[in-house]
């Protein structure tokens, strides 16, 4: 189960923002070069060029949708990190203002490991939900069927 299809509402409004800030930068930085030093005119494509080719490479790990977050029968992956099942000892919400999950680990680290976020479709209570049961029954996702995440009880607990 892959749990990120599209970002949230929230994730998107934030990469819109990083991306409109990086443009304006940069395109305040080469006007104000090439006013200052008209030699580095002959500059400007290379540099524009670059600044293009970098927001591009932000907006395209920020938008591919290849498992920032994935659950599988033998672990959590959350972008570069692993978290195999057995070392997964509970979940509790963030009190973060991001959002997010905590994990438990076993052995114990501190601070504890923080996934999810605003960043993803799917809300933290869905989340804490779906690593609950897949963390006690990770077989069910080791078969490579389609999986749906649980929905969350009522009143889920703060663990």
């Amino acid at each position: 189960m892959s749990a990120p299809g599209p970002m949230s509402a929230a994730g998107w409004l934030e990469l819109t923002a990083d991306v409109t800030a990086g443009v304006v930068v940069a395109l305040g930085g080469v006007s104000f070069l090439t006013e200052r030093w008209p030699q580095v005119e002959a500059w400007r494509p290379l540099v524009l060029a670059s600044v293009a080719l970098g927001l591009g490479w932000v907006v395209y790990a920020e938008t591919r949708f290849t498992g920032r977050l994935t659950l599988t029968g033998g672990g959590l992956r959350y972008g570069g990190d692993w978290y195999p099942w057995s070392e997964i000892r509970g979940v509790r919400r963030s009190g973060e203002r991001g959002g997010g999950v905590h994990l438990r680990l076993v052995p114990e680290q501190l601070p504890r490991p923080l996934i999810g976020g605003r960043d993803l479709a799917v809300p933290d209570e869905r989340l804490i939900a779906a690593i609950e049961r897949f963390r006690t029954t990770p077989e069910a996702l080791a078969v490579g069927l389609p999986v749906t995440p649980p929905e969350p009880a009522s009143g889920v607990a703060e663990r």
